[in-house]
């Protein structure tokens, strides 16, 4: 780890010779904790140097391949070039894994539960909510935020939701509880569609109480502006896409949710932040992982590779056209 440092950066100790102002937090699975919680401080202890030693340790159960365990050796599972062939977002792949952290005990990968996380949850939930209201902004707004206000009950009612849940975010990213920080961020995004519906933004909201509309509109798009922020340590490929369709730039996870956007704001382009994954394809992707034994994928390759050479020896005797 310091080598690694060393070779990265000439000052590598400010971050590993700085205990006063460096805290060491280490993610590992439980297999991996004898080693880094006894060996590895004492051998820095050893030297009668001043390092960094450990601070926090976040360590998890293990996760399981449908109904059986991952093995590389046997080709069961879903590994990092399997999950960029399968043409899956890396978004839905970092969600799907974080809401599944088995952070007090096992859990399962299914591709059953991994379809319907990404439609029911990602795709219905937090792309719907975000869409939803862009497209809203667009057409009926001419992609400018109008004058609004956030003082009526049902405003202020969202407003103090949304706050005592970002409270609760932050409480729980500081005592390394990413699964449920995340889960309390896409609560945050469902108290946003409820309020859409409880608000009924559509057509006739804006054509008979213009007031109430905008008012929807600027405290919907300042609360997407904050999931943005919420939802960057878990997905940032999704967050660059809400801040470039808000044109807005990055920014801090916040204390408090503000109405930063103000009135006049012009946004970007609508984008869709998730597609719907057939459910047709859990059974498909269940069979292509199920496993294999390695002699079984080395005499696949054999085959494909003599395959290969046989047809590009066709390919040189078949004669020329006269």
């Amino acid at each position: 780890y310091l080598s690694i440092m060393a070779n990265y950066t000439n000052e590598w100790e400010k971050w590993w010779k700085n205990p006063d102002q460096v805290k060491l937090y280490q993610f590992m699975g439980k297999d991996n904790v004898p080693f880094h919680t006894v060996m590895f401080p004492c051998s820095l202890l050893g030297t009668d140097e001043e390092w960094t030693l450990l601070h926090h340790i976040s360590t998890t159960e293990y996760l399981n391949y449908e109904n059986m365990k991952f093995s590389k050796s046997r080709n069961i599972g879903v590994f990092g070039d399997d999950a960029k062939d399968t043409g899956i977002p890396v978004s839905v792949w970092r969600y799907y894994l974080i809401s599944s952290r088995p952070e007090t005990s096992d859990s399962i990968f299914t591709w059953k539960e991994f379809i319907t996380r990404n439609n029911t949850e990602l795709l219905a939930n937090l792309g719907n909510f975000v869409n939803r209201v862009m497209k809203f902004v667009t057409a009926k707004y001419d992609s400018t935020i109008p004058s609004f206000s956030c003082d009526s009950e049902s405003e202020q009612t969202l407003i103090k939701n949304i706050n005592n849940l970002l409270t609760n975010y932050i409480e729980a990213l500081e005592s390394i509880k990413l699964r449920a920080g995340l889960e309390i961020a896409m609560e945050i995004s469902r108290q946003g569609n409820g309020y859409l519906q409880e608000s009924k933004l559509d057509n006739t909201l804006f054509a008979n109480n213009p007031e109430k509309c905008a008012s929807v509109i600027g405290v919907s798009i300042n609360l997407i502006y904050l999931l943005s922020a919420l939802f960057s340590p878990y997905m940032p490929s999704v967050t660059e896409s809400i801040v470039r369709q808000l044109n807005a730039p990055l920014r801090n996870i916040p204390d408090t949710f503000t109405m930063d956007i103000e009135a006049g704001h012009q946004i970007g382009k609508a984008e869709y932040l998730f597609k719907r994954i057939d459910e047709k394809m859990a059974e498909e992707f269940s069979k292509k992982f199920a496993g294999e034994s390695r002699d079984d994928k080395k005499t696949a390759k054999k085959n494909k590779k003599a395959s290969k050479t046989a047809n590009n020896v066709i390919a040189t005797e078949v004669p020329k056209a006269d």
